[in-house]
Formats: C-alpha cells, sequence, structure tokens
C-alpha cells in the first residue's frame, strides 16, 4: 500500500527494454545521436506545433531552464502559493533565474487568481521602474492539488497573458495525467492553452527518467539552447533520454500508463467517502487529498499503508501505473477494521 508518490513507481519494462537498445553500439554525443534528432520530429507531430526542445534531468531543472530562457533577470513571474515552483525546488529557481523574482496569487481553489494578477500588474507598470517588471505566468498542469484548470481558464489566462505581453510557461510534470482527466489530445491542449514554452515530463508516469523543455515559441530558440548548456543539463548520452520519450509516446503508451493511475485515484477516492470521510476536493488525476483522524493514520500507517502529511489533517494519497485493487481492497480492510 504504497501510495507516497508515482515518483515511488518502478520505470515501466518497454522503457527499461528501449534503454538496453540504446546501449548498443557507439553513436553520437549531445543531442546528435539517431534517437534524439528523430524526437524532434515526433515531439512536432504530437503536439502539431513547431518547436525546439531540450532534454533535462529533472523537473526542476526543467521549470528553471524554461523560465530562464523567456524571463529577464529583472523580471517577475507571476504563479501561484502552491506552485511546485514555489514550494519544492529549493533556492533552484532564485539561484538559476539570476534575480526574476516569483509571485504567488491563488484562488480559494488553489489556481492563479487572475484578479489579483491583474491588479499587480498593473500596479508594477505604473511603479516602473521600481516595480519588477512583469514577466511570465506559470500554472502546473495537473495542479499541486491533483485539479486541472479547464479549457475555459487556460483560454483566460492566455488572453490575460495577451493582454499584458506576458510570456506563459506551464509545468507540465503530471500533464499526461490531466490530458487524460480532460480527454484530451496534446495537439487539442496546446492549441487552447497556448503556452509558450511547457515543461513536459514523463517520469512520474512509468519512465525512467525523461524530462523535456518544449519551446513553442521560437523567439526564445536561442535562450534555450545556451541556457540549457550554461546550467549544466546538454548530458552527453543523450540517447537514453530520449529513447524513453519515444518508447512512452509510441502507441499511446503515456496515455494508457496515465489512465490506469487516474482509474486508480477515482477508486481510491471512493474508498475514503464510502467509509465516511471527506476529501480536501474532489479528484480529477492521480492525486488524492482526503481529511484523516490521527487515530485513522496510525491505524493505517501500522498496518504498512505509506502517504504523506499535507496540511492540517489533510493526507495525500497518490497512485501510479502500477498501482492495483489488491492495494485498494487491502485499505478498504483496514478501514474497514475501525
Amino acid at each position: 500500500m504504497d501510495f507516497r508518490s508515482d515518483n515511488t513507481a518502478s520505470a515501466h519494462p518497454l522503457i527499461l527494454e528501449s534503454l538496453s537498445k540504446a546501449n548498443h553500439g557507439n553513436s553520437a554525443s549531445y543531442g546528435n545521436d539517431e534517437s534524439s534528432l528523430k524526437l524532434k520530429g515526433i515531439l512536432a507531430k504530437f503536439f502539431d506545433q513547431e518547436l525546439e526542445y531540450v532534454l533535462t534531468s529533472t523537473g526542476t531543472a526543467a521549470n528553471c531552464i524554461a523560465l530562464r530562457s523567456i524571463c529577464s533577470p529583472f523580471g517577475t513571474i507571476l504563479t501561484t502559493q502552491e506552485a511546485h515552483l514555489h514550494n519544492d525546488e529549493g533556492q533552484a529557481p532564485e539561484l538559476l533565474l539570476s534575480g526574476a523574482k516569483l509571485r504567488t496569487f491563488s484562488t480559494p481553489e488553489r489556481k492563479l487568481d487572475l484578479v489579483q494578477a491583474k491588479a499587480w500588474v498593473e500596479k508594477a507598470i505604473a511603479m516602473k521602474p521600481h516595480a519588477a517588471k512583469p514577466c511570465a505566468v506559470s500554472i502546473t498542469q495537473s495542479s499541486e492539488w491533483g485539479d486541472v484548470y479547464s479549457l475555459q481558464e487556460l483560454r483566460d489566462i492566455r488572453s490575460f497573458c495577451d493582454q499584458y505581453n506576458l510570456l506563459l510557461h506551464i509545468d507540465g510534470a503530471r500533464i499526461s495525467n490531466a490530458l487524460v482527466a480532460q480527454n484530451l489530445t496534446a495537439k487539442e491542449f496546446i492549441n487552447i492553452a497556448k503556452p509558450d514554452v511547457l515543461s513536459f515530463g514523463l517520469t512520474k508516469n512509468g519512465a525512467l527518467m525523461a524530462e523535456a523543455v518544449i519551446l513553442f515559441n521560437l523567439n526564445f530558440s536561442d535562450s534555450l539552447v545556451f541556457c540549457h548548456k550554461q546550467v549544466g543539463q546538454l548530458m552527453s548520452k543523450t540517447r537514453f533520454y530520449s529513447s524513453q520519450f519515444i518508447t512512452m509516446l509510441k502507441d499511446d503508451l503515456w496515455r494508457d500508463l496515465a489512465e490506469q493511475a487516474n482509474d486508480q485515484a477515482s477508486k481510491l477516492s471512493k474508498v475514503f467517502t464510502d467509509h465516511s470521510f471527506e476529501l480536501a476536493l474532489k479528484s480529477k488525476t492521480n492525486q488524492v487529498f482526503v481529511h484523516l483522524p490521527s487515530p485513522v493514520v496510525d491505524q493505517l500507517q501500522a498496518a504498512g499503508a505509506k502517504f504523506y502529511p499535507w496540511q492540517g489533517d489533510i493526507y495525500r494519497f497518490v497512485t501510479s501505473w502500477m498501482s492495483r485493487d489488491e492495494e485498494l481492497v487491502a485499505l478498504k480492510n483496514v478501514l474497514g477494521d475501525r
């Protein structure tokens, strides 16, 4: 009963098979190998957009490179209080963005508050040069609380960016789960959200180490390439990274794995509500947040269940492509023994 994170799951067997195949013989390095060159066309077809891309080893690196590529050191990035970028990436943003500021604006639903953001942007413009220049917006899809921005919310955010000449970054560490939840293709999502740059993560969805920065605004192509090298993320043996993306995107493996994770989270939510526990919010992807009293927490942990405390009496349970009904049955049995 391991519900700590989708990061605790193993890599899918097809990923390991792809790495084994990539390990045969010699190959060009630094993105010039056959797999990495092939991947650009695969990504362009997947998103149905002209693009540039770079591979990174972590989601933190992807987020920071994405934003460093489009935002000046004297700029401000508007995000949410709950953003991984703001809470869980140490001082990496402050270090790698070379002085650019993060400002947070959250709704009660823990999404970007456009009313607050608009008020601050207008004030910052009026205070030029005393306030840091509004530069970009960063949102997470799916969010840190397992929610998704609706199609209209995505359109509204893009309109807000266009109104104030801001660039849009999307942290897509769990973008696969969001696409499945909204029954969207990557092409449909990009055509609606219209991000300038996307952090595209597949590690949480069954890859071993597969993170990328996907740049759609080609005005920043040189910035992306040089920034990637400057922060030490241009790996030499890129074929081991690109081969994972190729495998995940082939035959929609990414979708199959995300569907499994989301489906298990939906079942997990029902286990809790069937036992009269209140969800902090309705789960739409593979993260479940539930209010639990301390005695129940102790009972679950004593039975071997693994999960994280989140906020007050709210606990986070995360499912993955490896999650199975047997774990849910075991959890249900523990709750039934109270």
